[in-house]
């Protein structure tokens, strides 16, 4: 699966666990209930679909650059509308194209059910 072009494409139920999504183009990609456990996934494009429909994302990794790993096995929230998009994972945030070691997903989850 690496490099393909995943534009106005249907995953739905589909088991993609340890598939290679390096350098995929994802853009109007339906993945509900889709399994990517230990998936791993290179291009930002990942961002611009609703991962939280997805089955599992168990053991899945975003690969910052094409070689920083990043946590993915939960959906990221992905905030746009500032001059920057900010994608909030498990154990990084990232800036526009600027990874900082910050693990803030949880907390903003918390934050914004008010169970902080």
């Amino acid at each position: 699966m690496r490099t393909v072009n995943l534009i106005d494409t249907c995953l739905a139920y589909a088991d993609c666990g340890n598939s290679d999504f390096s350098g995929a183009y994802f853009r109007h990609t339906i993945v509900t209930s889709t399994v990517f456990r230990h998936s791993i996934f290179s291009c930002p494009s990942i961002f611009s679909i609703n991962l939280a429909e997805a089955k599992t994302l168990q053991g899945a990794v975003y690969k910052h650059l094409g070689e920083i790993e990043c946590d993915l096995s939960s959906a990221p929230l992905v905030v746009n509308g500032l001059e920057k998009q900010v994608i909030l994972m498990n154990d990084a945030t990232i800036i526009g194209a600027d990874l900082q070691r910050i693990p803030a997903r949880e907390k903003m989850k918390n934050f914004l059910n008010g169970t902080f």
